[in-house]
């Protein structure tokens, strides 16, 4: 199966979002863009280590090791319009630009776990998958815990 980008389209009824919560990441708004992402990132990494040596890799392709016009076609199938579209607040990439690209990755972790059928916040029901993907600004972690805010995925 080709991945494809898919968007709903509004309805009646529906809420006219524009979240702020980017805002508190804006380069404006904190000193260090590469420590907040290093320091957000690594919360949810360290919480979810099986108990031994959690090793994390961060890289930044740049411009020379972003991937080629053809090969990040794949990423961008059906968003398109939407990253052309007037108004969306980006300078957007054309076709025909290398897509530099970061990579998180953590090791000796127990990863995104939970039902990824789950659409909705079931009290009792421990899905990081849920909190990670599907929701905004909630986390099924505790008091103690890092990363309890549910922001890394803005970050």
């Amino acid at each position: 199966m080709t991945p494809q980008w898919h968007f709903v389209r509004p309805k009646p009824g529906d809420k006219n979002r524009e979240p702020i919560l980017g805002e508190f990441f804006a380069t404006n708004a904190i000193s260090n863009p590469a420590e907040a992402l290093v320091r957000e990132g690594i919360q949810n990494s360290l919480d979810a280590g099986l108990g031994g040596l959690v090793r994390i890799r961060i890289y930044v392709s740049g411009e020379t090791g972003g991937l080629s016009p053809t090969s990040s076609a794949v990423y961008f199938d059906g968003a398109r319009p939407h990253i052309d579209a007037q108004g969306n607040g980006h300078d957007a990439p054309t076709p025909n630009d290398p897509c530099p690209f970061l990579t998180f990755e953590d090791f000796g972790t127990s990863g995104l776990t939970g039902d990824v059928t789950q659409w909705h916040d079931q009290p009792g029901v421990a899905n990081l998958f849920y909190y990670f993907v599907r929701a905004e600004s909630q986390s099924g972690k505790g008091d103690q815990d890092r990363g309890r805010w549910g922001v890394r995925k803005t970050v």
